[in-house]
């Protein structure tokens, strides 16, 4: 929270008591860090009225430096499309970064009709901003054929799955970004999480993959009954949570 106590410090600002109704786990892989500090300087922003522009909250998160998926989720919701930044040298989370924000290309409604089931290993396995840190720099930078082929898929396939609603087409897509580049590397590093996704994607009606950095797996389903299913197949032995994605923003009510 460096980045809001900066922020705070700035505007000569006191703290406040914050109660949470509830939590996203942290460090599993849903990116709530980055919803968790946009809510809590727009919130300082309500609060006493500052006012303050899209960009303003963006920079005061310290957020959006290596991927903006995060924040234009947190405001727009729905599918972010983001191009990430430009970098030659040092590749680092944006937890760590202190580079220019990330590009983002394009935004799409997510079908109402498809679900999305999100499997986290119990007890849960955290992947820590330290452990997140190493491995950006022992994974770093993915050759150009790699690089490629996961383009396609995300900016190619997986959008005209979106559009058409066209589930196969949106599997296809994502098993290019996860059998390539940086999505395979981390898929790798969790290897009871990878003999599931395997074990998933060879079902017609699933499509899973690495949440982020993990440990969390995404396993997208093209009807409810079919998410529904995982929770008896899996919920023994691990946290099975049905979610819905969210084509609007974040809310807000005072």
């Amino acid at each position: 929270m460096d980045s809001i106590h900066d922020f705070l410090s700035s505007r000569k600002m006191t703290g406040v008591d914050i109660t949470f109704g509830r939590l996203t786990p942290r460090h599993v892989g849903l990116g709530s860090g980055t919803a968790l500090k946009l809510a809590i300087v727009e919130a300082y922003s309500e609060l006493y009225s500052l006012g303050l522009t899209k960009h303003e909250l963006i920079m005061a998160s310290g957020r959006g430096r290596t991927s903006g998926v995060g924040i234009a989720t947190y405001f727009e919701g729905g599918v972010s499309l983001d191009l990430g930044v430009k970098n030659d040298s040092v590749y680092e989370p944006s937890s760590s970064s202190n580079g220019p924000l990330s590009v983002g290309l394009s935004r799409l409604d997510w079908p109402e009709s498809w679900c999305i089931a999100l499997i986290s290993p119990s007890p849960t396995e955290e992947f820590d901003s330290v452990l997140e840190r190493d491995f950006f720099s022992r994974n770093s930078p993915i050759c150009a054929k790699e690089c490629l082929l996961s383009a396609y898929g995300m900016f190619v396939e997986i959008p005209a799955g979106i559009l058409l609603e066209d589930f196969s087409q949106f599997k296809s897509g994502l098993r290019a970004t996860s059998c390539n580049g940086f999505k395979l590397r981390e898929i790798d590093f969790w290897p009871r999480q990878k003999e599931l996704i395997v074990e998933l994607n060879s079902c017609s009606h699933y499509a899973a993959t690495l949440s982020s950095l993990g440990p969390t797996v995404c396993v997208f389903c093209e009807e409810e009954q079919d998410a529904k299913e995982l929770v008896s197949r899996f919920g023994t032995t691990n946290n099975v949570e049905i979610s819905r994605c969210q084509n609007t923003g974040r809310s807000i009510s005072h």
